[in-house]
């Protein structure tokens, strides 16, 4: 069994004869380790990568984050534990005043807290404008 992974969903398939196999080429459901062009591919590992490391260095500026890269997924789960707010009520702020929606650490289990998690599945555009919208909601919301 191969799996092809898109963001939010996870195709599996069975290639267990030829004419499944070469349609799913065709169809460009094939996974990294498939034998044909692999062009689009790498455009699209570099793009998430290019994403991936912009969150990181915007939110490492973020006074009271901490972002470690992440070599997988489409996700940063950095510790927000320095910024004196639990992962629920930061998470919930973060919405109610910065318009953006992500989830609190505390979904993954108690060793969550101090944590939220936020996809980079997103045009850079987008990351940059969510980044800046928890930085002002921080500067002008806090107490």
């Amino acid at each position: 069994s191969e799996v092809a992974l898109y963001v939010g969903h996870e195709y599996r398939y069975t290639a267990r004869t030829e004419i499944l196999r070469q349609r799913l080429q065709r169809d460009r459901f094939t996974s990294a380790g498939g034998t044909g062009d692999q062009t689009m591919t790498h455009e699209m590992v570099k793009k998430f990568r290019d994403r991936r490391n912009l969150m990181v260095k915007g939110l490492n500026k973020i006074p009271g984050f901490t972002t470690l890269k992440p070599f997988g997924a489409f996700y940063v789960f950095p510790n927000i534990e320095g910024t004196g707010m639990q992962s629920q009520v930061l998470a919930n702020f973060l919405l109610e005043n910065a318009g953006v929606a992500l989830l609190p650490g505390t979904g993954f289990g108690k060793y969550g807290e101090g944590y939220l998690r936020l996809s980079y599945a997103a045009s850079s555009d987008n990351i940059l404008a969510a980044i800046k919208r928890i930085q002002d909601a921080l500067l002008n919301g806090r107490k």
